[in-house]
């Protein structure tokens, strides 16, 4: 059960009620995660708003952006959003075995499921979700694949990603009941 009351639509407000009428637009329904931000818009409509660039196309396919938003969410044991996130990764196009892979324990740096690319991905995540910082030498090793404008988004997805981990495992946020396992 979560921790706080999740705002349902008929008690959010008229600004916040419009963000949920966009989400049910979008992906079909309003997640419990936003429900628990929608005390007011002017938490929730930034939040959107982060939320949303992992879900668009930029530098980063939105293949690669799910795959960062997983492996920060496998590194935080973030149940809820890698649940969420490994169905949006399926449609954005990574594979099955792949998604199966980041729900179990092991080195996905070394996975052959991954490209090169991905790996690097995969790294780079873990090390700015563990540390909150990466160091000059692992941004060199992304420079022959990534330009600064690649790194910053793919940093910015994994920084969302550990913002809204933090928000899902701290209020104990729970999946709804159509995803559940």
């Amino acid at each position: 059960m979560s921790r706080v009351r999740l705002i349902e639509p008929d008690d959010a407000d008229t600004k916040v009620l419009e963000s949920y009428q966009s989400l049910e637009r979008s992906r079909g329904s309003v997640p419990n995660l936003f429900k628990a931000l929608g005390y007011s818009g002017a938490m929730l409509g930034p939040a959107l708003g982060v939320a949303d660039f992992t879900g668009i196309e930029s530098k980063i396919p939105v293949k690669e952006k799910q795959l960062a938003y997983l492996v920060a969410s496998r590194v935080n044991h973030c149940e809820y959003c890698l649940e969420r996130h490994s169905k949006a990764a399926l449609k954005a196009g990574l594979g099955e075995a792949q998604i199966a892979a980041l729900h179990q324990e092991g080195d996905l740096a070394e996975n052959p499921l991954f490209s090169e690319r991905e790996r690097l991905i995969i790294h780079f995540a873990e090390e700015l979700t563990h540390k909150a910082t990466a160091t000059s030498a692992h941004i060199a090793t992304l420079r022959p694949t990534f330009n600064d404008e690649e790194i910053v988004e793919l940093a910015l997805v994994i920084s969302s990603a550990n913002m809204f981990n933090r928000l899902a495992n701290g209020l104990g946020i729970e999946l709804e009941k159509d995803l559940t396992k």
